[in-house]
């Protein structure tokens, strides 16, 4: 049996049982976040990023990961399948987020909402891993992955890159604008990943002008800021595309959306 050194709030402990360390992270007398001395890889890693602990830390999470179901094709539809295959979970702020398809994480990537430090997962792998540790997301990989995209025939696909039509929903909640001249206050009519409409009566908002919005927290979506350009406008009623948003807020919006329209 294997045991473990720990470290909580600065002080070594152990060494520890796998079992006893899962007892004590039910009891939170040690944190996911916690280090643990590895003898095999002979180096000190997040308990959450060891293999023994992968399944108790996917369970751990408020909403457990959910797994879909194994699916056979081959040759290039295997590929593109998994591109496009909501299959990836994100960990940000020590909870999930997901799943999102390749083409998704990639899109982050570029945005700038998913880091080379952030610890990515799915299902199959041994435990959770950093974006720079995973080789699917190595230099070479999107290359090659865009590439795919590019000469399959499931041209459709290739929107997932620039061109992803949205969900939308309705949403009434709070929003703070700004144009770097004047701050407005508004309410929402609609949202989805890629942008959101608003009335402001007293706004002269030209078209692609870029906006600072603060989204005030609402029906099953925590607060967030976005900045956006405006890019449709019916008298009062403006429209506008997300030009940066995090990737943990677009999860939010997802969902939001997507359990909108079941509902409708």
């Amino acid at each position: 049996m294997s045991f473990f050194y720990v470290t909580h709030k600065g002080q070594q402990q152990g060494p520890y049982s796998p079992e006893q360390i899962t007892s004590m992270l039910k009891e939170n007398k040690l944190s996911w976040n916690d280090y643990l001395f590895d003898e095999q890889a002979y180096d000190w890693m997040h308990i959450m990023e060891h293999r023994l602990f992968t399944s108790d830390f996917n369970q751990s999470f408020s909403q457990p990961l959910e797994l879909s179901q194994a699916t056979t094709a081959n040759n290039t539809e295997v590929a593109v399948d998994n591109v496009k295959k909501r299959q990836w979970f994100v960990l940000k702020d020590n909870a999930n987020y997901g799943p999102f398809s390749k083409a998704e994480l990639i899109q982050m990537l570029q945005g700038k909402t998913l880091f080379e430090y952030d610890f990515i997962w799915k299902e199959g792998m041994e435990s959770w891993k950093r974006v720079s540790e995973e080789a699917e997301f190595s230099s070479d990989n999107i290359k090659n992955t865009y590439q795919l995209m590019m000469t399959s025939v499931t041209r459709d696909v290739d929107q997932a890159f620039f061109r992803r039509r949205h969900v939308r929903a309705q949403l009434n909640t709070r929003i703070i604008i700004h144009d770097q001249k004047k701050v407005y206050n508004s309410n929402s009519e609609e949202i989805s990943e890629g942008g959101a409409s608003f009335h402001v009566p007293e706004g002269t908002f030209s078209m692609g002008q870029q906006l600072y919005l603060h989204f005030s927290p609402g029906k099953n979506l925590p607060q967030f800021n976005v900045i956006s350009k405006v890019v449709s406008q019916r008298g009062s009623l403006y429209g506008v595309q997300f030009i940066k948003i995090s990737g943990v807020a677009k999860s939010f919006i997802s969902k939001y959306a997507e359990s909108f329209k079941k509902a409708a």
